[in-house]
């Protein structure tokens, strides 16, 4: 887990490594004066300025550079960032619903939490962009794949109920992965939705015997009856729950996520 969790901030790493390695130049505060201004700064130098809480609602940057500035927090709803170099850049919780973001390059960036709702992504460049948390993000850009891999690592990381909103919307895209039921069922078991868990499981069991897969079916049908087990000795007490099952659950899970990376 952690090498492959290191192997995806390796693009990440490039590119700050290779903006590291370029002659250090300060922005120009004079574009910086002029954006919060004016909210109009067109081809500017705004490297690594530092922006946060800044109000650029509806601004127009098309064309800047706004390479590793940080930006956390800021508004830039409706914001011109056509073809903005945001290399790098700290977009932390940023409100850029309804930005022109068309041909920007967003490589390395920090989006987690950013709200992108009506955001314009054509175009842009997202090789190596932290997305994760990210909210409205656009289908081409939140996959099926993509959101069921969220899935399966925010789970690994014991956060169920996000783990489990970002299954859903994998299902919403593609209803008929059985790889993913398998998946949102353990984050639900996990989460402590044992219903929810159970009706994934005989869902997978379902999709994984209409492909011919019969040895995952079977997984998914040990998991179903585990399950139900779990549940009776809750009701019937004091017995806990069988350890074994536990150590099934997690077996299921690293080989979910093994196959899904």
């Amino acid at each position: 887990m952690k090498s492959s969790r290191l192997a995806s901030l390796l693009p990440i790493m490039a590119i700050a490594l290779a903006g590291s390695a370029l002659p250090a130049r300060a922005n120009n505060l004079v574009h910086v004066q002029q954006l919060l201004s004016q909210r109009e700064c067109l081809d500017c130098n705004l490297s690594r300025a530092g922006l946060t809480y800044a109000d650029l609602t509806g601004a127009n940057l098309q064309g800047s550079n706004l390479s590793m500035a940080n930006l956390s927090q800021s508004t830039l709803a409706g914001a011109n960032l056509r073809n903005v170099n945001l290399v790098g850049a700290v977009l932390f919780d940023a409100d850029l619903s309804g930005a022109d973001l068309s041909g920007a390059d967003l490589r390395g960036a920090d989006l987690r939490g950013a709200f992108l709702g009506g955001a314009n992504l054509e175009g842009a460049l997202l090789e190596g962009a932290y997305l994760m948390g990210a909210y409205g993000l656009p289908e081409t850009v939140a996959t099926a794949t993509t959101l069921h891999r969220w899935g399966l690592l925010q789970s690994e990381n014991g956060n169920y109920e996000v783990a489990v909103n970002y299954f859903s919307q994998s299902i919403a895209l593609e209803p008929d992965n059985p790889q993913v039921y398998l998946g949102r069922g353990v984050a639900r078991f996990r989460w402590g939705d044992h219903e929810g868990a159970y009706a994934d499981a005989k869902r997978a069991e379902t999709l994984f015997l209409a492909e011919g897969d019969a040895a995952n079916a079977q997984t998914a049908t040990t998991m179903a009856e585990g399950i139900v087990e779990v549940q009776r000795r809750i009701v019937e007490g004091p017995e806990p729950p069988p350890p074994d099952f536990f150590n099934f659950l997690g077996s299921v899970a690293s080989i979910l996520l093994r196959l899904a990376l």
